[in-house]
């Protein structure tokens, strides 16, 4: 991994809120029954939040103009250090 940038500590947060929802979301769905009441509105949730993850990166990686733009490598960040590192 290479360590392409930087964000603000409210833009780490920001991230990080959204992506421990989603791993809830997901937890969530994996209990649930596909005929529960609440299955289709915790699947609706989970798309708009995917929805809002990726826009933070599309965000950011404009932002930042972070290396690997528009290119089928991945970010991941470091919740500590606010670092954003570059996966092949």
């Amino acid at each position: 991994m290479k360590i392409i940038g930087k964000v603000l500590q409210e833009e780490r947060d920001e991230i990080k809120n959204l992506y421990m929802r989603k791993l809830s979301l997901i937890d969530l769905v994996k209990s649930l029954k596909d005929d529960d009441a609440i299955y289709e509105k915790v699947i609706s949730d989970l798309s708009k939040t995917n929805e809002k993850f990726e826009n933070w990166w599309n965000e950011i990686g404009a932002k930042y103009c972070l290396e690997g733009r528009g290119s089928t490598s991945n970010w991941t960040i470091n919740f500590d250090t606010c670092e954003i590192s570059l996966c092949d």
